[in-house]
């Protein structure tokens, strides 16, 4: 949740780039965001739909359409994270601002300003311009952030440019962080892959890592 916190805060950075205390809209706005990803990254929507209304009430309080804009391309990215397609279409009535812009364009699959993105998904970017699995893989161990690591993973998947690596750094950073939606969502997906790819010993582990996640079990079977 710490971690969170950090990222919400760089997120809104913008508007707070002053030394004087931070106003009572920006501190509630990051706590209700915070959490907001917290309860969507452990698959409880009903919780996070509260927190979102709570988060957009406060940050609209601005009457600033980046940092609202912003908003939501943060619950777009938590979809990407969890492979679930996320067309931001509320994001695109938000446009105009540079780095939102470009990071919207990147979640599409089309082409971004590398400049104007965050920078912990330019070599990722660069990776998808050159259609390099390998360094798609190396551009993601180079992410130290656990969101960010899932995030930029789903933009992989989304664009066909992985593998079985890929998957498997996604689901460590989600179990890492005890993110059921995320961690479901690529094991499922390198079940799959490997179903696909006729390993069934690789397919039955995973299906067992799933069933753990799941409550269903996971004991191996004689």
């Amino acid at each position: 949740m710490i971690r969170l916190l950090a990222l919400v805060a760089l997120f809104l950075s913008c508007a707070a780039c002053s030394s004087q205390p931070a106003p009572a809209w920006q501190n509630e706005g990051v706590a209700q965001l915070a959490n907001f990803m917290q309860r969507y990254l452990e698959g409880d929507d009903r919780l996070a739909g509260i927190h979102f209304e709570k988060a957009l009430e406060h940050i609209s309080r601005t009457g600033d359409p980046a940092l609202v804009g912003r908003l939501y391309l943060m619950r777009c990215a938590l979809g990407v994270a969890s492979l679930i397609d996320s067309p931001c279409e509320e994001a695109t009535r938000y446009a105009g601002d540079p780095a939102n812009d470009a990071y919207r364009a990147q979640m599409a699959g089309g082409a971004a300003d590398r400049k104007a993105l965050p920078p912990q998904y330019r070599d990722l970017d660069a990776a998808f311009a050159e259609r390099s699995v390998a360094k798609v893989n190396a551009a993601l161990d180079g992410i130290d952030e656990p969101l960010s690591r899932c995030i930029g993973a789903g933009l992989a998947v989304s664009r066909g440019l992985f593998d079985a690596a890929t998957l498997e750094t996604a689901a460590r950073a989600a179990s890492e962080q005890g993110w059921k939606r995320p961690l479901t969502a690529y094991l499922t997906k390198l079940r799959e892959l490997y179903a696909a790819q006729g390993d069934r010993q690789r397919e039955q582990e995973t299906q067992r890592r799933l069933d753990i996640v799941s409550g269903t079990g996971g004991e191996k079977s004689e």
